[in-house]
Order: structure tokens, then C-alpha cells, then sequence
């Protein structure tokens, strides 16, 4: 049982500012980390704060462009974050908010440093109607897709909000209550993009404040020296006025809760607190418990029988316990598996050397060391949430401590999980609504529509590739080209191409076909020069085709005539069916 001390010292500054330092075993660089109190900030201010956020850095200053911002933050900034950072107080439900500046500097740059964050944080122009209202659609953009490629990432967090109040007001902060909050603004840069600016320069003069403020620095002896006096430069420079702390009331999710999104495939999931299961709290034993249950039911039912790519399940320090059935294309099927489980625990022996598998693997977790000045900045953050100076040994006799006979009880608290916890499904429109009377609520805040019932003018059930069409779209591995129109006669792109094996090999949208490209050529599977646009002949897909299954460990064979003939996105759809029906034949064979 070992552990990496640090030395943190925790002093106040005359500017009130609270200086928490910890000595790395590094020269000449160090991590500086500075947070400014968000408890003030009211519920209407929230998604303001979450926009004021993602636009630094992207925006002229009063100084220097954007492109000129990007060359600095290299050399002054490196690995630099602007985010919201949330303090939990441990062995509460207490949490605290703060807009966090972090970056790392040689020392010779730390002053530059601070000269540069200052610049971000309180001299970026929002004046640029055009640039801003790009950045905006392309925030609600990129929150869509990432929503749509991992709804249950998104809906997991929905979903412990209900028991941990820190979990509600970061979903609230980042996922479907901010993307309804992008769509309003980009409504209101239209009318009045004035009052967007405001807004912005509001939150602005909120955080241009000291007061609560802390500053922390990991890092070798004189570069904390040299940092304290940087620091309290930059905090003289602030205001500091009285905070408030501000009453939130976020959404509470249903017990029974759905999310359609643009997907063919589904994610199904239970959540619960310790209190649901009966716990008092977490210990870390449950780790080694979450991995058996995985390896030993999890696996061979839901991904051999059922054929989900990937079940998901642990337990979370400061939340609870969940289940999430990855890329899984069932519903009720899943769920029927995890109300089993208790009864699987309940009725299986287990011997203790089995046991110690499980905990010398998850004990060798507290076991490795940490890089210098992650362990420096992780000491300061255990100090800030008042952790036990001896939690990492704790954990670790608690692993120590699991037994045959404490794993039986465990079945106990999933039985509790089952009847108590939250459910959610994220997925495609035709799944959830044949399964609509599994769910108390339905969300689907993109409007999306069940790609059975999208019809396609130029591919009629007399089309020759009429099936492969349909198979191809319907699983979301070849978009149509526009409203009511595939383009079954068109040319086919290695775009088109690179996003079904995109969807079908790593979970992600077809209709990402340029970060499809870069991954497959990233992977040596493309040629550094391929473009998403690139027309596609036979012989090129042949080649793909064949360079991806040996990537996967399958030798494929195309019955397709090889050649330099172009292919038509009808044929292509062709070719996709019989791949996927040969991949899954030869899964099911193996």
C-alpha cells in the first residue's frame, strides 16, 4: 500500500485570494490553475457562461486576431483550458461552480502567460456580428452530432442529476437545455445581435472578480515563488465584489425516459444512487464487483446472445451505479438481462482466488504512478474537496476486503437498482416508438423521424437496387443526398464509402464523410492525399473493402466484377448489404 505524497500549502492572499501550491519533482515548468467563483451567477446566466466559455480563444481581442491567438496560446498556453470546473465537497452533496483558466508554462513564459489569459478573459471583442454568429451555429452544430454519435452520454448525466445536484447543473450546462439555449441565440443574432453581445460582456464583468477566487500552481520551488507574485498581479487588476450564491432548479427526468436521436442503433441504461441500492455509500470493492459482473453476465449475454458491440457498467465515486448496453440493437431484450442479474449474483458461487483476480486487476488502478504534475494538481484538487489525505489507501483495503460472501449480499443492492433506478433508451425513432409503452416520457429535441417512413422519389419499390437502398439508409450507413432524394444514380464518393465503414466499424455518422476520411487515413486504410469527394470506382472500393476486413482480422472476398468503372451510390448500397451480411456471417460462424 503506497501512495505519492505531495506537500500542498494553503495560505491567503492580501488580495483574498486563496494560493494552494504543491512541489513537483519537475524543473523549470509548471501547471497553473486559476478558478473564479460561478455560485453567483443566476439560473438564466448559466448557458451565457457556457457560450462566454466556448468562444474565448476563438475570437479577435482588443490585441491580437484569432489566427494571431492561436500562435500565442502555443508557445504561452500550452494544453490551455477555459471551462467550467465543479468542486464537489467529499462526502456530501455539496458542489461548488467555477470558471476555470489552466494552462502549462516554462517559466521563463509564466509571465507572458498571465498577460495572455488576462487578454482571453476580459479583452476578447464579441463585436464581430458575422464571426459570432458562425461560431454560434458552429457550437450548436457540433454539440448536435456529438449528442447524436453519443446520446447516452448526454442522457447518463440527465439522469444522475436526479440524485447528485453537482451532475444536474453540469448536464444543464452542457447538453439538451444548452442546445435549446444555441438555437434561441441563433434566433436572436438575427434580430438583435446587440443583445447577444450584452449578454456575453454581462457574464464577462461577473467573472472580473477576485472575490473566492483561488490560485493554484504545480510545479518546482521557485517556479511557485514566481507564480505568487504573477498571480497576485493578475488578481490586483480585479474587482472584488460580494458573491451571492444563486438557488438552481433543474429538470428532473422521468423514471422511465426516452431520447430519439438519428441513430440505428440503441443505448439502454439503468442508473441509480447507493441510497436506491441500499448503500451508504460507495466503497471501491465495487469496482472489482462491476468487472466480474461484466466479464462473467454482461458479455456473454447481452454481446454473444444479443449481439450489443459493447455493455458498460460501473460505479461512480460521487453519484451512484449504471448500466449502458453500447450500440445495442434491441430494447426490451436488454432489460429484461439486467433485471436478471441479482438473481445470476444470488445463485452463482464464487471462489475467493476468482475474486482476486478482479481485485489485483482494479487494484494495479491505485497502483500506477502519476505523471509529476497531474499527481501535484490532483493533491491540491483533494485538499480543495476535502478529501482524506489517505483515500487512495482506503480504497485500496476496501478492494482488499471483497469476499464470496459480500459479493452474495451485493445482489441485494442491484435487486434494489433494478426496482428503484432510473431507465432511459437513446436511439432511432422506429425503435423507440414500437417500444413507447416502456417510457413515462419521450424526448426528441432534433426532430427526428423514423427512416422507415422516409420515402425516396427516385427509388421506387421497382428499382433494382430498391432493398439495398433501403437496408443501407434505414441503418444509417449511406444518407440521402437531399429531402425525398437519394441519388441512387449518381456517382458514388470515397466519401460515402469511408462513412458507412465509419458507422459500421467505430459507432460514429455516416454523414461525418470528411472525419471518416481522416480516421480511415489516419489508420493507414487511405492514402494521406484521399478526399471525402473523391469519385469511387469498383476497384477502390474492392480495395477498402478488403484493407478494413484484414484490419478486423476478416478475409474478405467481393463477388462484385472488379474494375475502373465509377460506381453509382445504388450500386455502392449493393455492396454495403453484402458486406455487412458477410461480416455478420462470419461473426456468427466464429
Amino acid at each position: 500500500e503506497e501512495q505519492r505524497e505531495y506537500l500542498v500549502t494553503d495560505e491567503i492572499s492580501e488580495y483574498g485570494v486563496r494560493h494552494l501550491n504543491a512541489e513537483a519533482g519537475v524543473d523549470g515548468i509548471g501547471q497553473t490553475m486559476l478558478l473564479f467563483d460561478a455560485e453567483g451567477l443566476p439560473q438564466e446566466s448559466i448557458h451565457w457562461f457556457a457560450l462566454y466559455t466556448a468562444l474565448l480563444g476563438e475570437m479577435d481581442t482588443v490585441r491580437h486576431s484569432k489566427e494571431e491567438l492561436a500562435t500565442l496560446r502555443t508557445r504561452y498556453l500550452y494544453d490551455g483550458q477555459f471551462r467550467l470546473s465543479m468542486l464537489d465537497r467529499y462526502g456530501t452533496e455539496e458542489y461548488h461552480p467555477y470558471l476555470r483558466a489552466s494552462w502549462i508554462a516554462a517559466d521563463e513564459d509564466l509571465e507572458a502567460g498571465y498577460d495572455l489569459a488576462y487578454e482571453i478573459l476580459y479583452e476578447t471583442s464579441f463585436s464581430d456580428y458575422e464571426m459570432l454568429l458562425g461560431l454560434i451555429r458552429q457550437n450548436k452544430a457540433s454539440l448536435k452530432s456529438g449528442i447524436t454519435q453519443s446520446p447516452y452520454s448526454a442522457m447518463l448525466y440527465r439522469t444522475l442529476g436526479a440524485y447528485t445536484p453537482m451532475y444536474a447543473y453540469y448536464n444543464y450546462y452542457n447538453f439538451l437545455d444548452y442546445y435549446a439555449f444555441l438555437e434561441q441565440v441563433e434566433q436572436l443574432m438575427e434580430q438583435s445581435p446587440e443583445s447577444v453581445e450584452t449578454a456575453l460582456e454581462s457574464v464577462r464583468r461577473y467573472f472580473h472578480n477576485r472575490t473566492n477566487a483561488i490560485a493554484a500552481y504545480a510545479g518546482s520551488a521557485s517556479g511557485i515563488e514566481m507564480n505568487a507574485a504573477l498571480a497576485d498581479g493578475f488578481f490586483s487588476k480585479l474587482d472584488a465584489e460580494p458573491i451571492t450564491p444563486a438557488v438552481y432548479e433543474f429538470e428532473t427526468p422521468a423514471k422511465n425516459e426516452a431520447l430519439i436521436v438519428d441513430s440505428s442503433v440503441q443505448y439502454n441504461c439503468i442508473v441509480g444512487d447507493y441510497a436506491s441500492m441500499g448503500l451508504e455509500a460507495y466503497t471501491a470493492d465495487l469496482n472489482a464487483v462491476s468487472s466480474l459482473v461484466s466479464d462473467l453476465y454482461l458479455f456473454p449475454q447481452l454481446r454473444e446472445q444479443y449481439g450489443v458491440y459493447s455493455p458498460l457498467h460501473a460505479f461512480l465515486e460521487n453519484a451512484g451505479c449504471y448500466f449502458i448496453a453500447y450500440r445495442d440493437p434491441n430494447i426490451r431484450e436488454t432489460f429484461a438481462v439486467y433485471d436478471a442479474l441479482p438473481a445470476f449474483l444470488a445463485e452463482r458461487e464464487q471462489d475467493q482466488e476468482t475474486l482476486d483476480g478482479y481485485i489485483l486487476s482494479n487494484y494495479s488502478v491505485y497502483a500506477l504512478s502519476e505523471g509529476e504534475l497531474t499527481g501535484a494538481l490532483n493533491a491540491i484538487s483533494a485538499v480543495l474537496c476535502e478529501q482524506p489525505d489517505d483515500l487512495k489507501l482506503q480504497y485500496m483495503r476496501e478492494l482488499k476486503a471483497l469476499t464470496p460472501e459480500r459479493l452474495e449480499a451485493y445482489s441485494a443492492a442491484y435487486d434494489a437498482l433494478m426496482e428503484n433506478g432510473i431507465r432511459f433508451t437513446a436511439g432511432g425513432a422506429a425503435a423507440i416508438h414500437a417500444n413507447a409503452d416502456l417510457f413515462d416520457a419521450i424526448l426528441n429535441p432534433f426532430g427526428a423521424v423514423d427512416p422507415t417512413e422516409t420515402e425516396m422519389a427516385d427509388v421506387t419499390e421497382e428499382n433494382e437496387h430498391y432493398e439495398a437502398v433501403r437496408f443501407a439508409f434505414e441503418n444509417g450507413f449511406l444518407p440521402i443526398k437531399e429531402d425525398g432524394f437519394f441519388g441512387v444514380d449518381e456517382k458514388a464518393t470515397l466519401g460515402d464509402l469511408a462513412g458507412f465503414l465509419y458507422s459500421f466499424g467505430f459507432g460514429m455518422e455516416a454523414s461525418a464523410q470528411d472525419e471518416a476520411v481522416s480516421t480511415l487515413v489516419s489508420y493507414g486504410l487511405l492514402s494521406a492525399e484521399s478526399a471525402a469527394q473523391d469519385v469511387l470506382t469498383v476497384a477502390d472500393a474492392e480495395m477498402l473493402l478488403t484493407a478494413f476486413s484484414q484490419a478486423v482480422g476478416v478475409d474478405y472476398v467481393s463477388d462484385a466484377e472488379s474494375g475502373d468503372a465509377d460506381l453509382t451510390r445504388g450500386e455502392l448500397a449493393e455492396m454495403i448489404s453484402d458486406y455487412v451480411d458477410f461480416i455478420n456471417t462470419q461473426m456468427a460462424a466464429a
